[in-house]
């Protein structure tokens, strides 16, 4: 996850890429940033300690309620960790 994941096709819908402890998540087709999430190392592996989710004008994000915002952000926390820096799952 920390080499980030640059999708090489459009079936692949998020870039990720991780400065320090922050993950930052871009619509792979608009290049938008929508989500920005702090981890910290704990006993049991990495936690997210805080998270943003970015406004803007095609961000269709904002509306939605915080669950599903924090549900999607582990959606693609999980693809961002199952994937290889193309896109494709690893095996």
């Amino acid at each position: 996850m920390r080499r980030g994941m640059y999708p090489t096709g459009m079936d692949y819908r998020w870039a990720t890429y991780a400065v320090g402890r922050r993950l930052f998540a871009h619509r792979s087709w608009l290049g938008e940033g929508m989500f920005e999430a702090e981890f910290e190392a704990t006993d049991g592996g990495w936690h997210v300690v805080a998270a943003t989710a970015e406004s803007g004008i095609v961000n269709s994000y904002v509306n939605r309620p915080d669950a599903a915002l924090s549900d999607l952000l582990r959606k693609v926390i999980d693809i961002a960790a199952s994937r290889d820096p193309e896109g494709h799952r690893r095996r």
